[in-house]
């Protein structure tokens, strides 16, 4: 019987588990949370640890919170989040252990069809200086982004019925 009570004692205590790995869109200001239900996680995952193996530069640029609340402000993009710190590894510049990372969409930090760069801003609990480039991640960075808004039409459509 004690242990019973101990169970019902436990579950009811029990809120839904942090989540692993939380993404924000953002557009102009605006942010939106993904749920998980609408996206696939470890496609999108296996597409950024892809990116930042094949990152071929670095900017030396100092990344500040004005920087990053520009960006936000300003442009379009995700900010991924995680739970745990987590490694990322480059072939040209070796392991990170992250936190979260940000991927602009548009702006200054993501090129075109004629000029395919991306940029990959890094964090721990603040963004670090430095953020990786991938010459040729255009192409990967629009399977995110649609991927992001298909999520996002669906999510919205759920909670408008």
């Amino acid at each position: 019987m004690i242990k019973i009570l101990l169970l019902l004692f436990v579950l009811s205590g029990c809120k839904e588990q942090d989540k692993e790995i939380q993404i924000i869109y953002f557009e102009k200001g605006k942010k939106f949370e993904i749920n998980d239900k609408y996206i696939s996680l470890k496609e999108i995952q296996n597409i950024i640890d892809s990116l930042f193996l094949t990152a071929d530069d670095m900017l030396k640029v100092k990344v500040d919170s004005s920087r990053i609340i520009g960006i936000i402000n300003n442009e379009s993009g995700i900010e991924i989040e995680y739970k745990e710190k987590r490694i990322f590894n480059s072939e040209e510049f070796g392991s990170f252990m992250l936190k979260k990372i940000l991927l602009p969409f548009s702006g200054e930090y993501i090129g075109n069809e004629q000029y395919p760069v991306i940029t990959i801003f890094l964090g721990e609990e603040d963004f670090l200086s430095g953020p990786l480039r991938n010459s040729k991640g255009l192409k990967e960075v629009k399977i995110i982004q649609q991927m992001i808004l298909n999520a996002k039409r669906r999510q919205l459509s759920k909670i408008l019925k």
